[in-house]
């Protein structure tokens, strides 16, 4: 469930357009995710980034690899998304609800979740080129609506 966990940091839909650069990379994010596209995921994410538990980017990439190639399809919504800008680092707070078509091979069905929901914590600051990366994560499952 922990890699499940990590893997839903990166699985949001678009929060609605905008020019705020923190959301921008929620968006592309979130794009990318739905596409399975593990690469531009990791992209996002700071060189020296670590979850709240300690994991950190081999073991995320993993894991996302793991995740995306165990759905045929993966939708999210976010909502609740609520960003605090500071001087060179931002706070973005928001809930995920995790809908997906586990593959239907080797027991996935029965192994990955249909739909799942949880709440993320996610640091982020802009690297020498002025992107925002994502820099921290934290996450817990989300009670029902």
């Amino acid at each position: 469930m922990r890699w499940l966990c990590l893997a839903l940091l990166f699985l949001s839909t678009a929060c609605g357009r905008g020019t705020d650069p923190v959301r921008a990379t929620i968006e592309e994010i979130a794009v990318a995710a739905e596409k399975r596209d593990a690469p531009t995921v990791m992209g996002r994410l700071s060189p020296d980034f670590q979850a709240a538990d300690g994991t950190g980017r081999a073991d995320i990439e993993s894991a996302l690899r793991g995740y995306f190639a165990g759905y045929d399809r993966l939708s999210i919504r976010i909502s609740d998304l609520t960003i605090e800008h500071a001087a060179g680092a931002a706070r973005a707070r928001f809930r995920v609800d995790l809908s997906g078509t586990p593959r239907q091979i080797a027991g996935l069905d029965g192994w990955l979740p249909r739909t799942a929901s949880y709440r993320f914590d996610l640091r982020l600051s802009p690297d020498l080129r002025g992107r925002w990366m994502v820099t921290t994560a934290g996450w817990e499952q989300a009670s029902g609506r």
